[in-house]
């Protein structure tokens, strides 16, 4: 991306600033005033920025020299400033006319290491001479790694065929980034001025270097999710993990190793007339905006039944299954005539056959989902496409945990939060076995066997049709699995893969198979 100034072509694209032969102390833009750039001058907002930044310096006198010429080896220190080059320990490069102890030395070993300087030739680095405008294409170029952006015809008859330099013109003018002293000349042998010199180099590193990089602009896509778009031209979307709130919000945010302060205003688009007061259907509306992920189910990205579950785990402290197949085998069917707000709809044959898509119904006829093409949004029942896929109506309403049990509210705390570790017998980490353990020891004061095949062995065995809140359930995979039951077919227990979580014995394909049996230990 180029950067214009004043609506003009850029004259000179260059990386570089000025330095003194003896390098004076820096001037921080706040506080820098060199008298021969007042403030409206042309040069002013560019040499403050560089000077805030440490590349350029005035003289004894206080004063930029904007007129003045650059030195070769002026050109080398500010080109390794500019660039962040390491400095330090660098192999000497092969220049006869660059002494090691000058101030100059470690900046011309850096460029040339980097290949961004070769010399004039006869292993002679030039470091008094000036520097041209067609010695700067080339470390330009070099320094950037810029390449040919499309090809090009110059306007420049003082450039002839066959030039060293005028493949690194074309570069720069395919950028953009340099014009001629006049319409048709570009005078390469002239020297660079500073002022001209700290103008482009500022510009320059804008639209192609990081140290000027500022976001353009910042816009909220959701209360979890901003794009920023920054002055190298990236349009990035960021996570956040403190959500918007309605209005202006500030947030820090990372690119390229860099910490950005985002500002964005905030709303909700809602529409007026669904049930935004209903605590299924607002907890839903929360996450508008949100993309859509296959598979995930966080406020960073949902997919549809990943929304649902998220939804009516936060809310209700429902534990829904994960996939719309297993949430439409439970809960209560309704009658579309019956439907009310929070009730889920259900739709089949979208991106696969049979059940594939569901929402929560907000009232009016619309319900809140994560749409593929929108992410989380809110549509129409009525809708042709909808319409045609529209398969029924569940409510989820009986589907608490039966948290008045001590041993199911003991447990239940866990959920989501305990890593699964082998042998764990703490909430930093539980087995299995372990898990139910702890529960019983903790809500009852029980004190069960350790592993599963033990624990087999204690209390009343009963039937799955008598099973009632807080009696074990095993369920047989390699070895005996116990897990709490928590009431309609739903136990909590834990997983080598998420840990202590709930699990729907009706639905799941994987635990349901393994019922073993179930046992009721009173003490």
């Amino acid at each position: 991306m180029s950067t214009h100034t004043h609506g003009r072509r850029l004259i000179w694209g260059i990386i570089l600033a000025v330095i003194l032969l003896v390098p004076l102390q820096s001037v921080k833009a706040d506080k820098a005033h060199f008298p021969d750039v007042p403030e409206e001058n042309f040069y002013y907002n560019p040499i403050q920025a560089l000077a805030d930044e440490q590349i350029v310096n005035g003289y004894d006198d206080g004063e930029f020299k904007i007129k003045a010429k650059i030195t070769r080896a002026e050109a080398a220190v500010m080109i390794a400033r500019l660039m962040e080059l390491e400095t330090d320990q660098v192999p000497e490069a092969p220049f006869i006319d660059v002494s090691q102890e000058r101030w100059y030395a470690d900046a011309v070993n850096a460029l040339y290491q980097e290949g961004i300087v070769e010399g004039m030739g006869n292993n002679v680095f030039g470091t008094d001479q000036t520097i041209t405008r067609a010695a700067l294409s080339a470390m330009l170029v070099r320094g950037y790694d810029l390449q040919l952006k499309e090809e090009v015809s110059l306007p420049f008859t003082d450039v002839e065929k066959g030039a060293w330099y005028i493949d690194d013109l074309k570069v720069l003018y395919s950028h953009d980034l340099i014009s001629g002293m006049t319409a048709t000349t570009f005078a390469p042998e002239t020297p660079m001025k500073r002022g001209d010199f700290a103008l482009l180099s500022y510009n320059t590193e804008r639209a192609h270097g990081d140290l000027f990089l500022e976001i353009a602009d910042a816009e909220a896509i959701s209360a979890y999710h901003l794009t920023a778009n920054f002055t190298d031209g990236a349009s990035l979307t960021f996570n956040l993990d403190e959500p918007l709130t309605e209005g202006e919000n500030t947030r820090s945010i990372m690119y390229k190793g860099k910490t950005y302060s985002a500002t964005v205003n905030f709303a909700r688009d809602i529409p007026s007339d669904i049930a935004s007061d209903h605590d299924l259907v607002a907890g839903a509306l929360h996450y508008l905006g949100v993309p859509y992920i296959f598979g995930e189910e966080t406020p960073h990205g949902f997919d549809c039944s990943g929304l649902t579950q998220y939804v009516f785990n936060e809310v209700r402290d429902i534990y829904l299954p994960r996939s719309t197949d297993q949430q439409w085998q439970v809960g209560e069917t309704v009658g579309l005539e019956n439907i009310q707000p929070g009730d889920v709809v259900f739709f089949s044959d979208t991106y696969r056959d049979g059940i594939s898509h569901n929402g929560i119904y907000a009232g009016d006829g619309q319900f809140v989902h994560a749409s593929r093409s929108q992410g989380v949004t809110v549509s129409h029942l009525d809708s042709s496409y909808w319409q045609e896929k529209f398969t029924g109506v569940k409510r989820f309403d009986g589907l608490q945990l039966s948290k008045e049990n001590p041993i199911v509210s003991e447990a239940a705390q866990f959920i989501g939060n305990v890593p699964y570790e082998s042998g764990g017998k703490t909430p930093e980490g539980f087995g299995a076995s372990e898990f139910i353990q702890y529960v019983y020891e903790e809500a009852k004061g029980i004190e069960l066997p350790r592993h599963g095949d033990e624990q087999w062995e204690v209390g009343e065995e009963i039937s799955r049709e008598d099973l009632e809140p807080g009696d074990i359930v095993f369920l047989k995979a390699e070895y005996l699995n116990p897990a709490i039951y928590a009431g309609d077919d739903q136990v909590i227990h834990v997983t080598v893969s998420q840990g202590v979580t709930v699990t729907n014995l009706e639905t799941s394909t994987f635990w349901g198979p393994k019922y073993y049996g179930a046992k009721r230990v009173d003490k």
